[in-house]
């Protein structure tokens, strides 16, 4: 690349990064009114989700067709393609621009996180870019989505070596490239600073109110806790992951026929869900992980119920990521050891290593989830428990399903062409 397209690779990277921005500050506005209204009157996710589900489902059928559910499957699609092959279903700036719909999908109650829309959001914006600049090498077609992907999640999180990780481990089978890690440095790089600087650093659990705690395991009896996480962890991540395949597969056709009464159902579904819980299953899982995290306990049965919302969330059409979501359900996941952990041991260590074992256990990418777990607490001490504690949810989660989730989607796409494609050339 030259001078001119290096510029042009800047400017994108610059304004991944106050897309994110925006992104962030807005969901969380939108999270906090949907919060408030509920606290106002508790039965008014009942109307409120499934009216909203039928707004932004029906938005993205009728103009956006391609922003639904994750967008990581979508990007893994885009990869697999040649750099001549049209990639518009799957990354494009009609995509960028659906995507942003997961704004408004926190306001009405849905179960999401902002991660998996990211990446898609990146992608789609470098190779609308790289579309403008013409250029086809197989380095720069491939570099530009992996750059825009790792880019996008970094920024989400303000977790920079996250989105390297996730790139690095979930999509360079399909492409890598010495030239391609430096695309993906500088645009991590780029975007992280605009974002980290303008939102001030994001924390999925802000410890420093507990940082004087030491989060060490201190005897082999607390050591015992850390393949008794990643097997819970990995068994509850499977489920999920097993659910949302069913889901996706059962559901096909009746997202083809009939996608509005069937974002309606689902909306009415999570909007229930929402009230049984008290708002515990709406959005990302941060406040619910939060509470715990400070001895507020939650119900138990929530993380089942917050596993429900998400599927559905999902089925319905609207633009979801299940990162942080699967973090707030390991959250509560934990208290299941609370009537066995010894006194003497800090309990915070439990919470922290089962929110790596479930989210492992959905992903089954145990070195991007060590790295987000370190980088969103800020606890390096626990690496050694960290990396041991996702071996064995990998482990487990990699025995009961073969082939991780977001590969299995992708899978979906292209065999029945049903859930995606389809819906793109109607």
């Amino acid at each position: 690349m030259d001078k001119h397209h290096v510029f042009k690779f800047f400017l994108g990277s610059v304004l991944l990064g106050f897309v994110a921005l925006l992104i962030i500050k807005a969901s969380d506005y939108a999270q906090s009114y949907f919060e408030a209204i509920s606290h106002h009157w508790k039965y008014s996710s009942i109307f409120l989700t499934p009216i909203g589900f039928v707004i932004i489902s029906g938005l993205i059928k009728r103009f956006f067709n391609g922003a639904q559910g994750s967008g990581i499957p979508q990007t893994m699609c885009a990869l697999k393609l040649n750099p001549s092959d049209d990639y518009s279903p799957y990354l494009s700036f009609r995509i960028l621009i659906g995507k942003l719909l997961i704004v408004p999908a926190y306001f009405f109650g849905g179960s999401l996180g902002f991660e998996g829309p990211a990446v898609q959001i990146g992608a789609s914006l470098m190779v609308t870019i790289q579309k403008y600049i013409n250029l086809s090498k197989a380095e720069v077609y491939y570099g530009f989505i992996m750059s825009g992907a790792a880019a996008g999640l970094s920024a989400s999180l303000t977790a920079p070596l996250t989105g390297i990780m996730f790139v690095l481990e979930e999509f360079s089978r399909y492409y890598y490239n010495n030239k391609v890690i430096v695309l993906i440095l500088f645009a991590v790089i780029v975007s992280g600073i605009i974002s980290d600087n303008a939102a001030g650093h994001y924390s999925f659990l802000s410890l420093k109110a507990i940082d004087v705690i030491p989060f060490e395991l201190s005897s082999f009896k607390e050591w015992l806790f850390v393949p008794l996480c990643g097997l819970i962890g990995g068994i509850a991540g499977s489920i999920f992951n097993h659910s949302l395949l069913y889901m996706v597969k059962k559901l096909s056709r009746l997202t083809i026929q009939y996608p509005i009464y069937l974002a309606a159902a689902m909306g009415l579904l999570v909007g229930i869900l929402n009230i049984h819980t008290n708002g515990h299953t709406a959005g990302c899982g941060a406040i619910v992980a939060k509470n715990i995290f400070l001895q507020q306990p939650v119900p138990l049965i929530d993380a089942p119920l917050k596993m429900a919302a998400t599927l559905f969330t999902y089925a319905s059409g609207v633009p979801t990521g299940l990162f942080t979501p699967s973090l707030g359900i390991g959250a509560i996941l934990s208290q299941i050891l609370v009537p066995i952990v010894p006194a003497t041991m800090n309990f915070h260590i439990i919470i922290i290593l089962m929110m790596a074992a479930y989210l492992c256990g959905v992903l089954q990418a145990p070195l991007t989830v060590c790295i987000l777990i370190m980088e969103i607490t800020g606890q390096d001490s626990l690496l050694l428990p960290l990396i041991a504690t996702t071996i064995v949810s990998n482990y487990t989660a990699n025995a009961l399903l073969k082939i991780p989730l977001y590969e299995s989607l992708m899978n979906l796409m292209e065999k029945n062409n049903l859930m995606f494609l389809k819906q793109y050339n109607r």
